[in-house]
């Protein structure tokens, strides 16, 4: 019979037979369920249910199926009426389940001013003034690419984002009770590594680092977790969008690497590009393609087969 508390997960399960595990949340859940089937698949069998795909359906969340599983991995909802999940903690408990939250991963240090809507055709974060200055600029690529590499974004912007971004961060983790494991990772690494391909799609690193705080909580001890997790996948798990970041930034936030590389594998399937083709999507000119400091090219077309592989 199981034994479970709202926090750990104990019980008598038979070797070899798997832990049930729901998660329920949106793209980031969807990278740690392929995680722990990739990974942990001899202790885990991971269902997943997508919120936003749940919500757009409008079907209420199936609260009867939770008796199936041994735990619940979950991203909280706080503003959606009706999809809160408050409602599933408590529901987790009367099943005897434990209901284990993690922090919605973005933060928008390393990309101030950018925010997701229409860009070019695609929903894309992108940032709003650089559509702006492209709206009065009448000179060349290379003009525009000079001005915006020299100015943007400015001190001001850059410390702003920073700072209301970790903030924000914090606020969460106390505002949800979960544990500090994004907010710590981020002061801890930034500077050292690249944390986030855009704001709210990490990379590997923090995936890797939030499961080490979660497995414990399933019943995987810590040198397990640790040992098995030496192979890390050979790709970033959401490497089709990833966003440049501009060299006034790094220097401002004194980042020890310096990454201008832009994927958008709608655009340019396949392709890791550079800051020049990154900014000439702001002045309509997607084709514009041409070698120069702040461009490296790099075929990626094998991703998908690395991923699935791994």
């Amino acid at each position: 019979m199981k034994r479970a508390c709202h926090e750990y997960y104990e019980d008598d399960h038979s070797e070899g037979d798997l832990r049930k595990i729901l998660l329920y949340g949106g793209c980031h859940a969807l990278v740690l369920r392929d995680y722990l089937n990739a990974v942990f698949g001899d202790r885990f069998d991971c269902a997943l249910i997508v919120n936003f795909e749940l919500i757009a359906s409008r079907a209420p969340f199936p609260y009867a199926s939770l008796a199936a599983y041994d735990a619940v991995l979950f991203s909280p909802i706080e503003n959606t009426a009706g999809y809160e999940t408050n409602e599933l903690v408590a529901a987790c408990k009367r099943h005897g389940i434990p209901a284990i939250g993690f922090p919605w991963l973005e933060w928008h240090g390393y990309f101030p001013g950018a925010v997701k809507g229409r860009f070019r055709g695609h929903f894309r974060w992108h940032y709003p003034e650089l559509l702006d200055r492209a709206a009065v600029h009448h000179g060349s690529l290379d003009d525009f690419c000079e001005a915006v590499i020299d100015g943007f974004p400015d001190d001001a912007a850059i410390d702003a984002a920073s700072e209301l971004s970790m903030a924000h961060v914090r606020a969460a983790e106390v505002r949800n009770d979960i544990a500090p494991v994004l907010s710590t990772a981020i002061a801890r690494d930034f500077r050292e590594h690249r944390l986030f391909l855009v704001p709210d799609h990490p990379g590997r690193r923090l995936y890797i680092e939030l499961l080490g705080s979660l497995l414990p909580r399933l019943g995987v001890e810590v040198e397990e977790a640790q040992a098995r997790f030496l192979a890390p996948p050979p790709i970033e798990p959401q490497w089709r969008w990833r966003m440049p970041i501009f060299p006034r930034v790094a220097r401002r936030l004194a980042l020890a690497f310096a990454d201008t590389g832009w994927v958008d594998d709608d655009i340019h399937p396949g392709l890791l590009l550079g800051l020049r083709d990154y900014l000439a999507q702001y002045l309509g000119a997607p084709g514009e393609r041409s070698g120069d400091a702040h461009r490296s090219t790099r075929d990626l077309s094998g991703a998908r087969e690395l991923m699935r592989a791994w």
